[in-house]
């Protein structure tokens, strides 16, 4: 077992230095690769706040990761991070806090450029929505493809949904 933070050495910010938490490991079936990723910061009323994520380059879990960092320092704090792998990208959502108070702000609903990550593309991309378009809310949880073929429809990725306890309905956000 190795702190978090052990793979992001060399990444020169947040990452190589804290292990945080909230750590997501999923295997990639369809590019026969493991993503991994968890929250940096150093305090947690203070910027920056990033994510850190990891692609395998090959199949070995244990093995060498192209590494890539999402700073979202400039919305908030960035907590309770879930992934869906899709042909089209890998996509994210979390929960968005203000940084001295903790409140709620919202969610960020985020895809990363899967093709450029897998090959270690220096200029993969991570966009995310405007936090307080989904303000007041619960986690989304993207779609996820775990069987062994992937939808015929691959750019019809970046589906998220929601439970509401409020109101007893599941929100769909595409």
């Amino acid at each position: 077992p190795l702190l978090g933070n052990t793979l992001f050495q060399g990444l020169d910010n947040t990452c190589e230095t804290f292990s945080r938490g909230d750590p997501i490991v999923q295997y990639d079936r369809h590019a026969d690769r493991w993503f991994l990723s968890q929250f940096a910061f150093g305090r947690i009323t203070e910027s920056p706040y990033l994510q850190c994520i990891a692609v395998s380059t090959t199949n070995d879990p244990t093995g060498s990761y192209y590494r890539y960092s999402v700073d979202f320092s400039a919305t908030g704090f960035n907590d309770y991070g879930k992934l869906g792998i899709f042909g089209d990208a890998y996509y994210t959502s979390y929960n968005i806090f203000e940084e001295t108070t903790l409140d709620n702000l919202g969610v960020s609903l985020c895809a990363s450029d899967r093709a450029k990550m897998l090959v270690g593309d220096p200029t993969a991309a991570t966009l995310c929505s405007p936090t307080a378009f989904y303000a007041g809310g619960s986690a989304f949880l993207p779609a996820d493809v775990d069987g062994l073929e992937q939808p015929s429809d691959l750019a019809r990725g970046g589906v998220f949904m929601r439970y509401s306890k409020t109101n007893q309905n599941l929100r769909f956000v595409r």
